[in-house]
């Protein structure tokens, strides 16, 4: 099966979190070896939005190390993509950032997310991390 990666999982493992950052990087290296995964281009935009004020950032160059990941989907965003999300907000009271993956992952098959958020229980998809 397919795995979504949320945000927060791209945050831990450029930052090497001190708490979660093993198990991010645990997760990058199953999708970089077998393990086939998506995740919304929105996803970067927000991580860019985290990530911005760290010293010596380039969403660039992280971009370039993303890349390499074989297994990893980026999915743009489409009309169809934001009207389900819109509905998700609407229906589950999701932020508008869940609503968005939530609706990538499902459209593209995910039976699981990788993720932290306890948002995503709301979602009917299974939070794995």
């Amino acid at each position: 099966m397919v795995k979504y990666i949320d945000t927060d999982v791209f945050v831990y493992w450029a930052t090497d979190h001190p708490e979660h950052g093993q198990r991010a990087t645990e997760i990058i290296r199953r999708i970089e070896t077998h393990e086939k995964a998506v995740t919304s281009a929105l996803s970067f935009w927000t991580f860019n939005n985290l990530m911005r004020t760290q010293n010596g950032f380039s969403l660039r160059l992280f971009l370039d190390q993303v890349r390499r990941l074989r297994n990893l989907r980026i999915v743009p965003l489409d009309a169809d993509t934001l009207a389900q999300a819109s509905d998700l907000v609407r229906e589950k009271n999701l932020s508008p950032h869940v609503a968005v993956a939530a609706a990538v992952a499902k459209s593209k098959g995910a039976d699981a997310v990788y993720t932290t958020n306890a948002e995503y229980d709301r979602t009917g998809l299974k939070r794995a991390f």
